[in-house]
């Protein structure tokens, strides 16, 4: 009994570094925000806007770029369970019921990362094998 637990345990492991180990993405913020990790959990949170604040209570800005880039709509279809088109309207929702700031959403890559270098507090997804300079990555963790 105790083994086929032990086993359970091991394999649950052992796919969670599967999954977070082939992100197809980076986590990037301002280069003052305050964590240098964040799970998973907490970037759904944020994402959904249910998570506002850093630790040391400095606003999150999410930003995103239109839904033409793949890898925001993978990330939300795969993370977020919704589609880029679900998402606005999941935000449109939350907005109309005094509920949550929507992501700032931009259409090319240039002026994303522009907004997350000056933006204190300012958060977003980008490829992962993009170089950038004066953006912060953050280490995604289980």
């Amino acid at each position: 009994m105790k083994t086929s637990i032990y086993l359970t345990l091991v394999f649950m492991f052992l796919s969670l570094n599967v999954a977070y180990a082939n992100f197809n993405f980076s986590v990037i913020s301002h280069p003052q925000v305050v964590p240098n990790q964040i799970s998973m959990n907490e970037l759904k949170e944020i994402f959904l806007g249910n998570k506002i604040f850093w630790p040391n209570n400095e606003r999150i800005f999410v930003a995103i770029v239109e839904k033409d880039e793949q890898f925001a709509e993978e990330f939300l279809q795969k993370y977020l369970n919704k589609n880029f088109d679900d998402y606005i309207a999941y935000w449109r929702r939350k907005l109309f019921s005094g509920k949550g700031i929507p992501p700032r959403k931009f259409k090319t890559n240039k002026t994303f990362v522009e907004f997350i270098a000056q933006t204190e507090g300012a958060l977003g997804i980008i490829f992962a094998e993009e170089k950038l300079n004066n953006i912060k990555t953050l280490t995604i963790v289980p």
